[in-house]
């Protein structure tokens, strides 16, 4: 028995993108009998321990009923969408603060669309020299727009041309866009863009330009965007209220779990369920549902991010050590400043470690 080194894995390429969207989460690893695993030699075990470990790590994400929600209306207006007349479609922008599964949302519509797509037109796909329907780009610090088309045209398969004018990029994706059907882009880390300085004024005006030329959806993933001056493109509030952006886009505002109604302890629960599904080791019934789910709320405070980051660590901690998933296992387990400073806060003291 043997645990493959796991690879790298970024979307910065049209083949990492494609690998992503067929990828199929491994199966949990088969439990040996109490007789088998008695059998087993050290090492055998400790394979058994790293597949184990291996599987946690790679958990897929569990379908909150906001992701739900989301990916549903933006599969509703990018497909209808296919069939609007030539110019800038509506676009949306997931927002929110960090660590509620923004990028998590925007990877998974992209993924849930790109498979519908290749499903519905898979005889008019065989067609084409080369099917790209989704473009994923994760804008950077600073960027501009030449170094916005050069990360676009990476992802397409082409290197970086330093010579090359903003305007002889911009005409080469237009051009892949209409040969390679590309109806989808994908824009993650859009807090980046915070319209005060002219070059970030011109990355948006020039994204607004790829929606006109490209005719495709355009949805934006980010943090607190609604505060960074997009939706009004810098101006204040007054008689012109909004942006072009303001009314093209919609938006989605992720939040965190709350436990204060009946409602919302529900549907932690809910969530705390589906995960325990997915949990590769024989643990107790209800374990995350019933037992940690207050625990659980108090360390992440609700927040996607940090929940399945406390689930992973911890159950790596239980399978090295034998143990169940229980408060005293958990505890030790160290989450972000982030989380850690809002725990100490709502506690009114220091966690122990």
């Amino acid at each position: 028995m043997s645990v493959a080194l796991p690879e790298t894995r970024t979307l910065t390429t049209k083949e990492q993108w494609w690998d992503f969207v067929k990828y199929e989460p491994p199966q949990p690893p088969q439990e040996p009998s109490p007789t088998e695993l008695a059998a087993m030699s050290k090492t055998a075990r400790r394979a058994l321990k790293l597949e184990r470990v291996a599987y946690h790590l790679d958990l897929e994400p569990v379908p909150t009923p906001a992701m739900h929600r989301i990916i549903n209306e933006l599969m509703t207006q990018a497909m209808a969408n296919l069939y609007s007349p030539p110019g800038a479609r509506p676009g949306s922008l997931i927002d929110g603060a960090a660590n509620l599964g923004k990028t998590t949302t925007l990877l998974e519509f992209g993924r849930c669309y790109e498979r519908e797509l290749r499903q519905l037109y898979s005889e008019d796909i065989k067609t084409i020299d080369e099917f790209i329907p989704v473009v994923y780009v994760s804008l950077p610090a600073a960027a501009s727009p030449k170094a916005l088309n050069e990360l676009l045209l990476e992802f397409y398969g082409f290197p970086r041309m330093s010579r090359a004018t903003k305007t002889s990029l911009t005409v080469r994706i237009q051009g892949l866009a209409r040969r390679c059907r590309t109806s989808l882009f994908l824009i993650d880390d859009l807090h980046f863009l915070k319209l005060t300085r002219k070059t970030e004024r011109d990355v948006n005006d020039h994204l607004k330009n790829l929606a006109s030329t490209t005719s495709a959806t355009f949805v934006y993933a980010g943090i607190d965007c609604e505060q960074s001056g997009l939706l009004t493109e810098g101006r204040r509030f007054g008689s012109r209220t909004t942006s072009q952006t303001a009314n093209r886009f919609t938006m989605y505002t992720m939040t965190p779990f709350s436990i204060s109604t009946a409602a919302g302890r529900d549907e932690w629960r809910s969530v705390l369920a589906g995960v325990e599904q997915r949990l590769g080791i024989p643990q107790p019934n209800g374990v995350l549902s019933k037992g940690l789910a207050g625990y659980l709320f108090e360390r992440t405070h609700g927040e996607m991010g940090s929940l399945m980051a406390l689930i992973r660590a911890g159950m790596v901690t239980a399978i090295t050590r034998n143990k169940p998933l229980t408060v005293d296992l958990l505890e030790p387990i160290r989450l972000s400043y982030a989380a850690t400073k809002a725990r100490e806060q709502r506690n009114g003291s220091r966690p122990t470690r």
